[in-house]
């Protein structure tokens, strides 16, 4: 011991600093490989598990001591059972003792993490990390602030020499929505050489970063930064990155697939940190190939493109500029439908969250939410050329009764000088081919700020049967032939509410369409042309120079059930309508509703023609078919329009049956006032047997012969057609006779022989009248019915087509009689010679008299008869004597006929004189004198008439004596023909009244 002792003694102190410095390098050792491991796993696994909230699992950590190195393996941050939030297989960390030392720089040799993983999961708003960022957060905000002191001095220099992640995966999983989605890219690879990092000084540090993406296609960033002022001058080049390994990501936010795809780019990336942090890209280019989206249905595909390349990218955040030198994108080719509920294909790739809060923002927009005082910059946005070739979309109907696709091929695009910047011009053309027929192409030259755009657009000869089941879902039209042409020029600009101007001609030429009930022609016309329409926002107008159908073919039928063909071509509407609720429904109007109502637009056309047209009638409801024409017809209609307030003018010609001229010539009534017109026509030499099957229909008899004209004056007014027309028929001679319910009970022949002159010739001015809403109008079956009006109205009052003949009244074959008398007064007979003057210029009609009386006009003045009759007989005078010396009312006045009357009231048992005097007094005791024998012997006369019997006999030679009174004045005093006359026994069923009815017949 002693001898240790003094030993150590003799030991002088830099053996002294040895012996320390070993030991404490011993004790170094010791604690490297027995106590730092297993210090920092206890750390990691309590204090920072305590720290997030989390458990931490660490299955080993080793240091080596000789080569500063740390080695940590099996590291978990636990989340879900089977996948940590967190982990990795193994993190080498070599520090670089030996070159740190001797450079006196501090370094990393060498950070290499193997099979890291990071699985996210999102589930409604929360990630599965949201619960540590809280309590980190809640535990800063515990901890009392501490004043930060700057210190000056030199910054810390850091370098790594190799970076290496190498096998990595990150998984994301969204469980926010019905249906979890997961996206995962795994074999993560990314190596970094010559990392530097330092702070303080100028210098600038190299970097290089390669990754190598899971299906192919690597990145790699080069450069060189600085940190403190920020500098970075990176280069980027990725080659041929599958982006179908991304397809989830897309997934996630919309509901598409990214089947297949190659991305490559490359560009210069700059980034300062001067007064503002500057980011700039320059010489970028972006190239894609074999891009293939998808949606739930594989096929067909929604949406290829064979190549997109972006050349000449330069972006400045610092200025907001935005510059592409060449933009060229080749073989899009796209497939999209219509659903059986009419929704697009690609409706449901439309985000419902994006949209959701598109309208929230929106919502706050309008509130002023999301404004500041902030003057927004806009961006300086250039695309100098850019083109898109050889493209497609293919169009179709899921609808079952659609079958016919479209397809719009052979796409071209191409546009200079895109860009925002104001009053600069942006040119671009579009040419394409809809369904291997109709050439589309447009030429526009358009500023965006403020927007402003002249478009010159054609479309060129488009087949419309392509489109006849569209046509066909709503009518029973069947478009056969037909080609649409547009040609014209759209101006836009961002005035007030956008106002726009469109001119535009348009035609279609060669059409056809028939009937699918029927398989039959409906209508066919050459060319149909609409020149120089003009639309404008501005002042709310639509003008049209001309609208003009060249030789229109139209095809009218009525069925056997009276069904008009084109009335019912419409499909009857498969929407049932819901039944309001009358007691909780109300109507308003706000006062937006009420603007946009008074905004009317005017509309005006400055001609109409309709050239060489041809319309075809056809009656199936008759028997045999009626069938009638108008041929060569030439429609003219001068200025039509909302604002016009005077009457257009127009002129119709045509031939009826090819050879019966019918002109048209008036004006039509403002559109105000519509529907209405008034106009003169013309109709000649229409033979009137093709009427047949209505003749026979409604008057029980075809037609012989016969020969039509008309001068019609027409007016229409609320949709009824009226006319003061002239109808000139010769040589109409009923024919066969035809069995028919409908025919009418009249006597025919004796109209017609009413209206007939002796030339033969019937020449009437009679009122035509129509209604466009029936079914049946025609202008054949106008004239038919009111032709056929005229012959009833004839036969069943005949006497008052005679009256407007001879200028007589319309009851002259009515001889009204006095009651009681067989004489004929002075307005009868002027009557007689009236209806006189008409037969005469109707030598082919012969009149039947037929006497007239009855109990209810006759009965009383044929008793007071009687008894003027029995007191003239006394008095041995005439009757007429009598009434000339005493009226009815006068009887008191005549001693003589006092006497009579009370002589007879006594055979009759009626009261006396002196007794009815009593009565009168005991009633009227204010009577005397005249009065008195007045009143007492016009009761004795009303009894005494009372009395007398009258009976049916007495009215039959009444009746007889009147008949006779007629014809003797007629033969007699007027010198009628008496074989062209009779006279008829009265029998007791005629006795009605006292008017005698005369009756027409033909010889």
């Amino acid at each position: 011991m002693n001898t240790f002792q003094s030993k150590l003694k003799q030991l002088r102190w830099y053996q002294w600093l040895s012996i320390a410095i070993l030991l404490v390098y011993l004790i170094y050792i010791a604690l490297s490989y027995l106590y730092l491991p297993d210090k920092l796993k206890q750390v990691v696994e309590t204090d920072v598990a305590d720290m997030i909230g989390r458990d931490i699992r660490v299955e080993n950590i080793e240091f080596n001591p000789f080569l500063l190195s740390l080695r940590v393996t099996d590291f978990a941050i636990a989340d879900q059972p089977e996948r940590p939030l967190v982990g990795w297989k193994q993190l080498v960390v070599d520090f670089g003792f030996w070159k740190s030392l001797l450079s006196f720089e501090v370094g990393f040799q060498d950070i290499e993490l193997n099979q890291p993983q990071i699985n996210i999961v999102k589930q409604g708003e929360r990630l599965n990390f949201t619960d540590i960022l809280e309590k980190l957060e809640a535990q800063a905000a515990a901890e009392p602030e501490t004043e930060q002191v700057e210190e000056d001095g030199a910054g810390l220099a850091l370098e790594v020499v190799r970076t290496a992640i190498n096998q990595g995966v990150f998984r994301f999983s969204d469980l926010s929505g019905a249906t979890p989605a997961h996206s995962t890219l795994d074999d993560i690879t990314i190596e970094v050489q010559n990392l530097y990092l330092a702070t303080g000084d100028e210098h600038l540090n190299p970097y290089n970063i390669k990754a190598v993406f899971p299906g192919g296609g690597d990145i790699q960033l080069s450069g060189q930064y600085r940190l403190d002022p920020l500098h970075v001058e990176s280069k980027v080049a990725a080659k041929q990155i599958q982006l179908a390994t991304f397809s989830d990501f897309l997934y996630n936010i919309i509901p598409l697939r990214l089947s297949n795809g190659l991305l490559s780019l490359d560009s210069e990336i700059l980034i300062e940190q001067k007064q503002e942090l500057e980011i700039s890209v320059n010489q970028g280019h972006i190239g894609l190939t074999a891009l293939a989206l998808d949606d739930q249905v594989v096929d067909p595909p929604l949406f290829r493109v064979s190549s997109l390349d972006v050349n000449g990218i330069s972006l400045d955040l610092l200025k907001q500029s935005f510059t592409v030198n060449d933009l060229k994108i080749e073989g899009v080719s796209s497939n999209l439908w219509l659903d059986k509920d009419g929704k697009p294909r690609y409706e449901p790739i439309l985000a419902k969250k994006i949209a959701d809060e598109n309208v929230e923002y929106h919502d706050k927009d309008k509130k002023g939410e999301n404004h500041d005082n902030k003057e927004e910059i806009p961006w300086d946005i250039l695309i100098q050329n850019a083109s898109l070739q050889k493209s497609v979309i293919h169009f179709s109907d899921q609808n079952e009764k659609i079958t016919q696709s479209h397809t719009l091929s052979d796409i071209t695009l191409n546009m200079e000088n895109f860009t925002f910047d104001p009053d600069q011009k942006v040119k671009s053309s579009l040419s394409a081919v809809l369904d291997d027929s109709g050439k589309i192409g447009s030429d526009v030259v358009m500023t965006l700020l403020p927007f402003d755009m002249d478009l010159n657009y054609q479309l060129d000869k488009l087949d419309l049967p392509s489109f006849s089941e569209y046509v066909e879902t709503a009518t029973y039209l069947r478009i056969e032939k037909g080609a649409l042409s547009v040609k014209g020029n759209a101006q836009f600009s961002n005035k007030d509410d956008l106002p726009f101007s469109v001119n535009a001609d348009a035609g279609i030429e060669g059409f056809q369409a028939e009937d699918v009930r029927t398989g039959k022609p409906v209508v066919s016309f050459q060319n149909f042309g609409i020149q120089k329409a003009i639309v404008n926002s501005s002042d709310q107008s639509i003008k049209i120079a001309k609208v003009e159908l060249d030789k229109p073919d139209i095809r009218v039928e009525l069925s056997d059930k009276s069904e008009l063909n084109l009335a019912g071509l419409t499909k009857p509407s498969t929407d049932t309508p819901q039944k309001a609720d009358s007691d909780s429904q109300t109507v308003t109007t706000s006062e937006e509703d009420k603007g946009s109502a008074e905004a009317t637009w005017n509309y005006s056309v400055e001609a109409v023609a309709i050239k060489s047209g041809i319309t075809h009638f056809t009656d199936h409801s008759q028997k045999p078919a009626f069938k009638i024409g108008l041929y060569d017809m030439d429609l003219n209609v001068d200025s039509i329009g909302s604002q016009q307030t005077t009457p257009t003018p127009f002129t119709f010609t045509s031939k009826i049956d090819k050879y019966a001229p019918f002109s048209v010539k008036g004006d039509l009534a403002p559109l105000d006032k519509q529907p209405g017109f008034s106009f003169s026509s013309e109709l000649r030499g229409l033979e009137m047997t093709g009427l047949s099957p209505y003749s026979g229909k409604y008057i029980g008899s075809n037609l012989r012969s016969g020969n039509l004209s008309l001068d019609l004056d027409y007016s229409l007014q609320d949709r009824k057609l009226k006319g003061k027309n002239n109808v000139v028929a010769k040589d109409l001679y009923l024919g066969d006779k035809v069995k028919s319910e409908q025919a009418i009970k009249a006597p025919v022949a004796l109209g017609l022989a009413l209206l007939r002159d002796l030339d033969g010739v019937i020449d009437l001015d009679v009122g035509v009248a129509g209604d466009l809403d029936d079914p049946g109008f025609s202008a054949a079956g106008v004239v038919l019915k009111a032709f056929v009006n005229i012959i009833v109205k004839a036969a069943a009052s005949p006497f008052s087509l005679l009256g407007s003949i001879a200028g007589g009244s319309e009851d002259m074959g009515q001889i009204e009689f006095e009651p009681g008398l067989d004489t004929l007064d002075a307005t009868s007979q002027e009557r007689l010679r009236q209806l006189t003057e008409a037969l005469t210029k109707k030598p082919s009609l012969t009149l039947t008299i037929v006497g007239n009386a009855s109990a209810a006009q006759d009965k009383e003045p044929l008793q007071k008869i009687m008894v003027q009759n029995r007191v003239a007989d006394q008095r041995k005078i005439s009757l007429e004597e009598l009434q000339e010396d005493a009226g009815d009312e006068d009887w008191w006045k005549v001693k003589s006929n006092r006497k009579i009357l009370n002589r007879i009231a006594e055979e009759l048992n009626l009261p006396s004189e002196s007794e009815r005097e009593k009565q009168i007094k005991a009633q009227q005791p204010e009577l005397s004198g005249d009065e008195l024998e007045a009143l007492l012997y016009q009761q004795i006369y009303s009894e005494v008439a009372a009395n007398q019997p009258v009976d049916t006999s007495d009215l039959l030679s009444l009746a007889d004596r009147r008949a006779i009174a007629i014809k003797q004045y007629l033969v007699d005093d007027l010198k009628f023909d008496h074989t062209r006359l009779s006279v008829d026994k009265t029998s007791v069923k005629q006795l009605t009244g006292n008017v005698v009815n005369l009756q027409l017949g033909a010889k």
